[in-house]
């Protein structure tokens, strides 16, 4: 045999390996950053998506049953309450959300709805007056509107 065959190794240098752990770490410092902006996007989308869609349930409830529904909501403590509606789960207790205890927490920062932080749907599904519910989630912020003509619910 020939004594340079028995002799080469194959692998990695020390310089190559160093080279791909810098790459590795530059990828790592421009991509996480962008990672948890994205978990941030989503976290606020799913709060806002939760809050429109609660809010169309009142509506759709105040519809039904021919009787005002009012959604009151907490600012301290980042949740809300639907009037004579029961939790879907636990029948025996009011329709409470907290959005600090939901699987996509967000802070309300306003409720900006005339003349409190409460939204009334009236027998036809018509809010007492326009409303917009502001979110945040690290600085992000998305706006839940409830239309006073319509009684729609939007999310711009």
């Amino acid at each position: 045999m020939n004594n340079y065959a028995l002799n080469k190794r194959s692998g990695l240098s020390l310089i190559e390996m160093v080279t791909v752990v810098l790459i590795i770490g530059i990828l790592s410092a421009v991509a996480v950053p962008k990672i948890y902006d994205s978990i941030d996007a989503y976290r606020l989308k799913q709060a806002a998506e939760t809050i429109a869609g609660d809010l169309q349930y009142a509506r759709q409830q105040a519809i039904s049953r021919s009787q005002s529904i009012t959604v009151s909501f907490d600012i301290v403590n980042e949740s809300y309450t639907i009037s004579d509606i029961s939790d879907r789960n636990h029948p025996d207790q009011a329709y409470v959300v907290s959005l600090t205890d939901s699987a996509c927490p967000a802070d309300i920062v306003s409720v900006s709805s005339t003349p409190t932080t409460a939204i009334t749907f009236n027998q036809y599904g018509i809010p007492s007056s326009e409303a917009t519910v502001t979110l945040d989630v690290n600085g992000a912020q998305k706006t839940v509107i409830v239309h006073a003509s319509s009684g729609r619910i939007s999310i711009p």
